[in-house]
């Protein structure tokens, strides 16, 4: 059985081209699980709040799971055989120091690893509404659940992975504004040694929710949730000067064979989208999604021989949307506002 996400990621590198070929089997469903742990209803009934989503799942050395979970701001400890359960830890809100929103704010544990040799573990969070900057943090949580800050200041953590030397690496998600909502191209990876940030490695994609290692600790993979692509990239040299990677230009650069425009910008009435493509019978799919990655409008299997597409926008509302073209070559965004 495999133990973790990043053994899967190590073995997937590993397999050379004939192990990829296409399978004829039907892929698994909930329906071929063995066993069925219920987190969730557990967690909810635990909470303080009436909440549940388990978010992020490590085991330790001794195969115990530990589940951190965004609703019920906590951790659960899982038995191995998913018999027994228990709030192991618990996250308490903070106030507020603005007038928009709620009194208190969640803390959303999100990511967590396992320190190894029983030290613990390090979780991230994300916080809740207003999505501040500089508000979310990475905490240890020892062996006996007790929370204490390891890097505060960070904003909006999503995901956090641990190399062979207990380098760090977290996953910001992005950066939010209550005029725009989420920033597109806002997802950082940082760096962090000792509970200090020794450097941001990766910029200019996402917002983008997961991160991991390869099993070599030589790589790291992002996804990215507006493009929806997952990128990979080198562990880069820590001088700052030659370590940051921007993902997102790096995959425009070396995948897409287009352009795009979408005007006017800013749409009242309708966006017009044009493109430009070396071949004349690209098929791809349109969409226009907001910024909290939800899909307004989506059609699939265009003909790119027509340059020319209009999108009418009497069902949607004032805000920042991404028009984005995918296919098989690749994907191109562009961000457009609509005022009405």
């Amino acid at each position: 059985m495999l133990q973790s996400w990043e053994e899967f990621l190590g073995i997937w590198s590993s397999l050379t081209l004939p192990d990829l070929c296409p399978v004829t089997s039907a892929p698994l469903t909930l329906a071929d699980a063995v066993q069925l742990i219920d987190v969730g209803t557990f967690s909810f009934n635990a909470s303080d709040n009436q909440d549940s989503d388990p978010f992020s799942a490590v085991q330790d050395e001794d195969g115990v799971w530990f589940v951190a979970d965004a609703g019920s701001n906590s951790i659960i400890r899982v038995s191995r055989n998913g018999k027994n359960m228990s709030v192991f830890a618990k996250f308490s809100p903070f106030a507020n120091p603005i007038p928009v929103g709620p009194p208190m704010v969640d803390p959303v544990p999100t990511g967590i690893v396992a320190i190894p040799k029983y030290g613990g573990f390090l979780v991230t969070t994300l916080t809740g509404f207003p999505f501040l900057g500089g508000k979310a943090g990475i905490y240890h949580v020892d062996r006996s659940g007790n929370v204490s800050p390891y890097l505060l200041g960070l904003t909006l953590l999503t995901d956090i992975a641990m190399d062979k030397f207990k380098n760090i690496y977290v996953a910001q998600f992005g950066t939010f504004s209550l005029a725009g909502g989420f920033a597109f191209g806002s997802g950082q990876v940082i760096k962090i040694r000792n509970g200090k940030i020794i450097d941001t490695v990766a910029t200019g994609y996402g917002p983008g929710s997961g991160i991991t290692l390869n099993a070599s600790g030589d790589k790291f993979y992002v996804t990215s949730l507006f493009t929806g692509e997952l990128f990979e990239s080198g562990i880069p040299a820590e001088e700052p000067a030659n370590s940051l990677v921007s993902l997102e230009t790096r995959g425009i650069e070396n995948k897409l064979l287009w352009s795009l425009t979408a005007y006017p910008n800013p749409a009242t009435d309708f966006v017009q989208i044009n493109w430009t493509a070396p071949d004349k019978d690209i098929r791809f799919d349109i969409e226009m999604v907001d910024m909290a990655g939800r899909t307004w409008y989506q059609q699939n299997n265009v003909n790119s021989s027509n340059p020319d597409h209009r999108i009418q926008l009497e069902h949607m509302v004032s805000g920042n949307y991404l028009v984005k073209l995918k296919s098989n070559q690749g994907t191109e965004i562009q961000k457009i506002s609509i005022r009405k």
